[in-house]
């Protein structure tokens, strides 16, 4: 089933103590045939990014046709009384002959197989029917702490609820495949429930898996984003570094946290334009 990736790149507020900068992934199968709402409310859309504050309670409609394998995404309309008035920020795409990102004309725009749009703090992208996702390195991480105990022996240990806590074991190799694949606290609360109550009060969680599952997914990103500088200096002959910031807001400022060095040996090649 075809698939849309978001990636909310949330920028610190050094004004608002309480908003740090963090990075969000996860992917939405579409479905074809019916509507598909987008929009920050997790309660009433199809598609809920909570996390980015830039996108609105409902923002936009999208319609997935997999015969074309195209997705039109609509900014919704007005429709007073629960949304008198339109979406705060319009959805933006990038604009080959001016090498920058520009709203979509009238609120419409008709993504392909690997094509993004933006919304907000969030970059979408569409991924067709089959599509592989890069390989991780934490697909061979191993705990430093390892047991094998049956579960008559984990029976017998004292938990306070020991089949909640037994249920959370048996969720616990989903969780972390949820973990590395970037799915936010709040959807794990949601999706696995009590399993992830119990993970954390019972302290049957390893720490270190917890560690290395966000490393993982941390090095995921930059694998990821590293392939997308990559081809995007392969495929352009002659680009300038200002071309290459504009066109690749968030890879670039992901890079920039966490592979500098790489990122700047790749520029280095880029020439510099003089003004």
């Amino acid at each position: 089933m075809a698939e849309l990736e978001a990636i909310t790149e949330v920028q610190a507020d050094p004004r608002k103590s309480t908003v740090q900068g963090r990075q969000y992934g996860r992917r939405f199968p579409l479905a074809a045939g019916k509507p598909i709402n987008l929009g920050r409310d997790e309660a009433k859309m199809d598609i809920a990014i909570p996390e980015d504050d830039q996108i609105s309670r409902f923002q936009a409609i999208l319609t997935w046709e997999p015969g074309r394998e195209k997705l039109t995404v609509q900014t919704r309309p007005v429709t007073p009384p629960n949304y008198p008035t339109p979406p705060a920020n319009q959805t933006l795409v990038f604009d080959e002959k001016q090498k920058k990102l520009v709203e979509a004309p009238g609120g419409r725009c008709v993504v392909g197989k690997g094509e993004s749009f933006w919304i907000g703090q969030t970059r979408f992208t569409l991924h067709s029917d089959g599509e592989q996702e890069p390989e991780s390195p934490a697909d061979m991480t191993i705990a430093p702490r390892q047991e094998e105990r049956t579960r008559a022996q984990l029976e017998e240990i004292p938990f306070a609820n020991p089949g909640a806590a037994l249920r959370a074991m048996e969720q616990l190799p989903a969780m972390i495949r949820a973990v590395k694949c970037g799915e936010s606290w709040a959807s794990l609360k949601k999706r696995f429930g009590c399993g992830n109550h119990h993970l954390g009060t019972q302290k049957i969680y390893d720490a270190t898996l917890l560690e290395a599952a966000a490393k993982a997914q941390r090095q995921h990103l930059v694998d990821a984003y590293r392939c997308v500088v990559t081809h995007a200096l392969a495929s352009n002959p002659r680009p300038s570094r200002g071309e290459i910031r504009t066109r690749l807001v968030t890879e670039m400022s992901y890079l920039e946290h966490h592979d500098k060095a790489w990122l700047r040996l790749q520029l280095d090649q880029v020439p510099r334009r003089n003004r």
